[in-house]
């Protein structure tokens, strides 16, 4: 698909690498939780927390080519005390990447963010759109605050929003399933 590029998308990366990769990295070697070879019934988490969520099993390389038009890395898989974080970049220069942050419910996070969003309806428990940059996606769903961000240099932050919203169509069944 033709889509328009959007002068100051430059702007929206650099807050969504802020955001999404500001959690410590897993080990060297990982903890095999990457996206390669995913399958749809990955089991995300435990009752020990969001930390404890294979966040890069939630997706498939797959549904991830199948949505952005093209193959992205197997997925970083980054955890803190209290979440878990896979960033999928796309190949180099492409200007493509796709992140979901799967953090414990903080209900201060979730008013402040909530307040300053475009709400979603028809997922999980609330959702958001544009927080907590723009064009990422917010979503309330149990014990689980979930951050879906796609970055794509070469379509519209509505688009965007729409990819946000087919990877949550995908990921919150799985995370509720856990």
């Amino acid at each position: 698909m033709n889509r328009a590029f959007r002068h100051g998308g430059w702007l929206v990366a650099i807050v969504a690498a802020s955001i999404f990769g500001c959690s410590t990295g897993s080990p060297p070697g990982g903890n095999g939780d990457s996206a390669a070879g995913a399958s749809s019934s990955a089991v995300p988490g435990s009752a020990k927390g969001a930390s404890s969520i294979k966040a890069c099993g939630l997706l498939t390389a797959d549904e991830i080519k199948t949505q952005m038009g093209m193959a992205l890395d197997a997925g970083t898989l980054q955890t803190t005390h209290s979440q878990a974080t896979c960033d999928w970049n796309g190949p180099e220069g492409s200007g493509v990447a796709v992140s979901i942050t799967v953090e414990d419910f903080d209900e201060s996070s979730w008013d402040f963010f909530a307040g300053r969003g475009k709400p979603v309806s028809g997922l999980g428990d609330g959702a958001v759109a544009g927080v907590p940059t723009t064009p990422s996606m917010m979503i309330k769903q149990g014990p689980y605050l979930i951050t879906i961000g796609v970055v794509d240099f070469k379509i519209s932050n509505d688009a965007q929003i729409a990819d946000d919203e087919a990877f949550a169509a995908l990921v919150l069944p799985r995370i509720a399933a856990g």
